[in-house]
């Protein structure tokens, strides 16, 4: 009866000991995968283009169409959201964003969690409703290095690397970006700037915004029909009158738009 003892918990412990040579195995496995880089060609940038920000002002300015290039965004992105900085322990060091017309758009990235570097991928869906000026995008098939990476790893990751930016929130595997500034120029006057359109095309997205010109116009309109602005209207002017401020929006559109 002691020999039959023995030699079932001689079986348990053979057996948990192939268990535990099972998960070291698994584990190993799982770390040469996830430290695996084969994307290094896909992240780097090969090509850069600083003109976003002269693009987008021009176009904004009468609220016109205009496509922002991968060459445009990826620079823009990689010059101020990433950071090769070591003391840095959760932060992208680079990034690169593939559009595509009829399929989801595909983001590759080197990232640092807790002094590791890493390689990212990931599918991003886009969707934008003018309603609520919120950009979303639904990240999916992530991988870290050549690990698929489970939905809620995935959502802890993209908490991490947003922590420190206030206009990105994240929900599971979908991160909202507001869409909409307001400055403050003085009490009671804000110039409001806002995404109208965001539509990804292959290699490129077409964007509209809203009118810089509409928004500057109509706070000059609501100060000149103020107590203050007529007051100093009648300074200048030495006497009561109105400043017809459409008809000068007519004319600054008919002008650039010849």
């Amino acid at each position: 009866m002691a020999k039959r003892k023995h030699g079932v918990g001689f079986f348990i412990g053979m057996g948990f000991l192939v268990l535990f040579i099972a998960l070291i195995i698994w584990l190993l496995c799982c770390l040469t995968l996830i430290f695996k880089d084969d994307y290094s060609d896909k992240y780097m940038l090969d090509k850069t283009d600083d003109t976003l920000i002269t693009d987008v002002f021009t176009a904004a300015l009468f609220g016109s169409d205009f496509d922002v290039t991968e060459e445009q965004l990826n620079t823009y992105a990689n010059e101020n959201y990433c950071s090769t900085d070591p003391d840095k322990t959760n932060s992208l060091e680079h990034i690169r964003i593939y559009f595509h017309k009829d399929e989801p758009s595909e983001i590759y990235a080197k990232i640092r969690l807790y002094s590791y570097e890493l390689a990212f991928y990931t599918k991003a869906e886009f969707s934008f409703k003018d309603s609520d000026n919120i950009l979303s995008i639904k990240f999916s098939d992530a991988k870290l290095g050549e690990l698929p990476v489970p939905d809620f790893i995935l959502s802890s990751i993209l908490a991490k690397i947003s922590e420190h930016q206030s206009i990105i929130s994240v929900n599971g595997t979908t991160l909202s970006v507001k869409a909409l500034y307001e400055y403050n120029i003085a009490d009671d006057y804000t110039l409001t700037v806002s995404l109208m359109k965001f539509v990804p095309q292959e290699k490129c997205v077409s964007c509209r915004t809203n009118s810089l010109t509409d928004e500057a116009l109509n706070l000059l309109k609501k100060y000149l029909t103020s107590k203050e602005g007529r007051e100093e209207l009648k300074k200048i002017f030495d006497f009561e009158t109105d400043i017809d401020i459409d008809n000068i929006k007519n004319g600054l559109y008919t002008l650039f738009n010849e």
